[in-house]
């Protein structure tokens, strides 16, 4: 039987910086999985890096800016016990109006660039469709041709070194 995602579901995630911390001392972000518009723009346009094309030790997935920031807007839902350098708490904003995105990126601001990544990072990770998603979606031939015609190795997922590239080995 299949089991879908409920989407509102509250996710707690804990930056690994917090994890050694007593409970009481870590900061939660609380988040729910990314709006399907959301996780597709996403997708789109994320580029995958392969150092060594023999090696899948070496992919690492780059997004840009945007797609960060519209991932941590629209997956977090709230924080607690976040605080800023002086001390002073920090809420995430709630709201819809644009005054509350002023404030949210604010709010998105105090965080260093490497937890921005760590949390979308982890709000994207969730809604990666399983091995069992991807095989139903071809199944169904609902696989990116668009993509096939373009990227060496797109209907794996795993875009192949393009010819004549310098591959590099992870150093």
């Amino acid at each position: 039987m299949a089991r879908g995602r409920n989407p509102l579901k509250e996710r707690t995630y804990i930056l690994k910086t917090d994890r050694e911390l007593a409970t009481d001392q870590q900061s939660k972000f609380i988040y729910r999985t990314l709006p399907y518009e959301t996780y597709t723009r996403t997708q789109d346009a994320l580029i995958e890096f392969r150092g060594n094309p023999q090696s899948t030790d070496a992919r690492t997935a780059i997004a840009s800016g945007s797609q960060e920031r519209d991932a941590l807007l629209d997956g977090l839902m709230r924080v607690e016990n976040y605080f800023d350098e002086d001390g002073t708490p920090w809420a995430w904003p709630e709201g819809s109006n644009a005054k509350t995105r002023q404030e949210r990126m604010q709010f998105l601001s105090t965080l260093l660039p490497e937890w921005r990544r760590e949390l979308f990072q982890a709000i994207l990770g969730d809604t990666e469709p399983t091995k069992e998603d991807e095989e139903d979606l071809r199944f169904r031939g609902v696989d990116r041709p668009q993509l096939e015609d373009q990227v060496p190795g797109a209907a794996s997922g795993v875009p192949e070194a393009m010819p004549g590239a310098a591959a590099s080995s992870p150093g």
